[in-house]
């Protein structure tokens, strides 16, 4: 399989927050079924809220060719009914100056799942030089007030939990029955679901 501990060329996008869809990039870059598709802007503060959007749909080309899956990296979610070969939360996010804003397309990527190695070969001296594409910065949020601005200024990264940093250890970890009573009466009454039994866990928590 490509992700086992192969090297393969990078093309990078960024998300167009307008259009709410990766960049026109993505349909004009010239691709193989080796390439790796580098989406970035797509993290707590890049977009913001870290949308479900890792599982870039392949090139229509490829699919043509009968290509199904591609290795695919990204700092934001994808849904629990995707699937492929996808790298998601990257931490640090490119918009919070992760290396991820540093890749540039041709780049060559290693990915090891065997190894847990995920890297670019590009010397560290380069990189330092290197700074974000204009494009890409453009394209993160840059919210002037209210909620958002708060929330782009405070959220953590994916691997800490992308919390608020001012709410970070002030409600503890403990979740008391009458907080799931109360939840499970608001869900039936929603959506008509059937209630939890207060003394266990919610389904899937169990």
């Amino acid at each position: 399989m490509r992700a086992k501990g192969q090297t393969r060329p990078a093309r990078t996008f960024w998300w167009d927050r307008e259009s709410r869809t990766e960049t026109a990039e993505l349909r004009a870059v010239i691709f193989d079924a080796d390439s790796v598709l580098v989406l970035r802007g797509c993290g707590p503060k890049g977009y913001p809220g870290m949308p479900e959007v890792a599982n870039l749909p392949l090139p229509t080309k490829l699919l043509q060719q009968g290509v199904r899956d591609m290795v695919r990296i990204c700092d934001g979610r994808m849904s629990g009914t995707a699937y492929g070969t996808v790298v998601l939360h990257v931490a640090p996010e490119s918009a919070a100056g992760g290396p991820l804003g540093l890749i540039r397309t041709g780049d060559m990527i290693v990915l090891d799942v065997a190894a847990r190695r995920l890297e670019v070969e590009v010397p560290d001296s380069e990189l330092a030089l290197r700074a974000p594409d204009p494009a890409t910065i453009a394209a993160y949020a840059h919210p002037t007030r209210g909620w958002e601005r708060m929330y782009v200024q405070t959220v953590k990264q994916a691997n800490t939990g992308a919390d608020l940093d001012f709410l970070v250890g002030a409600s503890g970890s403990q979740v008391a029955r009458d907080r799931i009573r109360q939840v499970s009466e608001l869900r039936s009454r929603l959506r008509g679901w059937p209630e939890w039994p207060v003394a266990a866990a919610p389904p899937g928590r169990r």
